[in-house]
């Protein structure tokens, strides 16, 4: 299944007005964990790095884009390829990438509206997930 969405609140709430939300409350270590965040965001936490195999050089490893899951093919799109839209074919079938109104990126294929298995991600994780991976605008 892949009908998990990253979302806010607001677009959450525009898109299913009666949605029920729950807030959680973070405890002091959700509080100590937002705080240290703001100086390790976009960075790879002590340690972490020991524990991943070499990644991929084609982009930055931290680049952040939306990784696309076809029948015969994997795809990234680095978010600055996806302004304000782009069209593109995987698998002999048109799809559409674009930038939601929560600055999310989404796909969905162009004939029936529906939406590919897709990931929004940094690069280094999806390309360690699928090394074989195309990059969006690479020969």
């Amino acid at each position: 299944m892949w009908g998990i969405e990253i979302t806010d609140v607001q677009t959450a709430l525009q898109q299913e007005p009666d949605l029920l939300a729950y807030p959680s409350r973070p405890g002091l270590k959700g509080l100590v964990m937002a705080w240290a965040s703001r100086f390790i965001w976009g960075r790879f936490p002590p340690g972490f790095r020991k524990t991943m195999a070499d990644v991929d050089s084609r982009l930055p490893e931290m680049e952040i884009g939306l990784g696309v899951v076809s029948n015969h093919t994997q795809r990234f799109y680095p978010m600055s390829a996806i302004k304000p839209g782009l069209d593109d074919v995987l698998d002999r079938r048109a799809v559409r990438l674009s930038i939601g109104p929560d600055a999310i990126p989404m796909a969905v294929w162009r004939d029936d509206e529906s939406r590919p298995a897709q990931l929004f991600a940094r690069w280094y994780g999806f390309s360690l997930t699928y090394p074989e991976c195309e990059v969006h605008g690479s020969p």
